[in-house]
């Protein structure tokens, strides 16, 4: 579960560090500074980017279906049905969201920066609040308790490694979550309606 975790996170870095590199490179820079003509409808690159990273992550819930992972927002702890219905339920908002802004809806703009702003705020929350330790703690002796039938053992190995893991998730979640915000505000004007000529 540890290696698991680790690798998970790892990718998750991996990933939004290339992004950070590839919105910054000459090219790419080009394409968002350069004029495009009114009647001409162009979806940035950014955009493109991150709606089809919501589809395809959405690819990925089905398995929490599968797996006895609990899941935090903000301070509450979600397991058993609680956890898979949000699971499913931000499953669906992928899905939805990410074809909207593949189309330009003004209202996936929106409800995409509503939230990846609520679950930026949701991760900080639930990292930096005091406690989150002991909330750890028992997230852990859940999924052990689940898994392997006895948590004692397995708490104990994953004690050292507890505070590595919380800064791993909190800046996986800077990256997944602040960068697409920051893309999506800065390409607002993407999502406005052209003007029609007189």
């Amino acid at each position: 579960m540890r290696l698991f975790m680790s690798v998970f996170g790892v990718i998750g870095i991996l990933l939004g560090t290339s992004w950070l590199w590839l919105f910054n490179t000459r090219s790419i820079k080009e394409q968002f500074g350069r004029a495009t003509k009114p009647h001409e409808e162009r979806r940035p690159i950014s955009i493109s980017i991150i709606g089809w990273y919501l589809v395809t992550t959405a690819l990925f819930f089905p398995i929490t279906f599968l797996t006895p992972m609990p899941m935090f927002f903000f301070w509450f702890f979600l397991t058993g049905r609680s956890g898979t219905l949000f699971a499913f339920l931000v499953c669906v908002l992928h899905v939805v969201m990410g074809v909207g802004l593949l189309k330009l809806k003004p209202w996936a703009w929106i409800t995409s920066i509503s939230y990846f702003t609520l679950f930026l705020a949701s991760a900080l929350t639930a990292t930096l609040i005091p406690g989150v330790r002991a909330r750890i703690d028992q997230m852990q002796a859940e999924i052990a308790e689940r898994v392997f039938g006895d948590s004692s053992g397995v708490i104990a190995a994953a004690q050292n490694q507890l505070h590595f893991h919380t800064l791993l998730g909190l800046l996986f979640a800077v990256l997944c979550l602040g960068l697409p915000l920051w893309f999506l505000i800065r390409n607002k004007s993407a999502f406005e309606p052209t003007p029609q000529p007189l």
